[in-house]
């Protein structure tokens, strides 16, 4: 329909019917402002569904998290995901006791796990 009426404006012109012509643009002219309006609403709720949607898969995300845990230990610097109580001999309690470090002792048969007490 636009472009009809830009043919119509150009013959207009073209007979000397300047007047007429100059009308036939200023429809032209309002009509492109309207597509012009139609298309920044319908970006603007483009937009706007987008930010709810955006905004519902943050909240989603929110509800589906799930506490993440990690043990401190009285010093609080030494942490891990998990803790184990491990069953020790007196010789081994005696050698952690004077800072020897003692290693492979966290075997299933010396240990409970406090996640697997608390978090099961």
């Amino acid at each position: 329909m636009i472009n009809d009426l830009i043919t119509l404006a150009n013959d207009l012109d073209q007979k000397g019917l300047r007047k007429e012509a100059d009308f036939i643009d200023s429809i032209i002219r309002q009509a492109g402002e309207l597509v012009d309006l139609d298309q920044r609403r319908k970006e603007k709720e483009a937009e706007n569904l987008l930010r709810n949607r955006m905004q519902e898969l943050e909240e989603e995300d929110q509800k589906n998290q799930k506490n993440k845990y990690i043990f401190v230990l009285d010093d609080e610097e030494t942490w891990a995901e998990d803790v184990f109580i491990v069953k020790v001999s007196d010789k081994e309690l005696e050698q952690i006791s004077e800072g020897d470090k003692i290693t492979n002792i966290i075997s299933p048969k010396r240990y409970v796990s406090i996640r697997d007490i608390f978090f099961s």
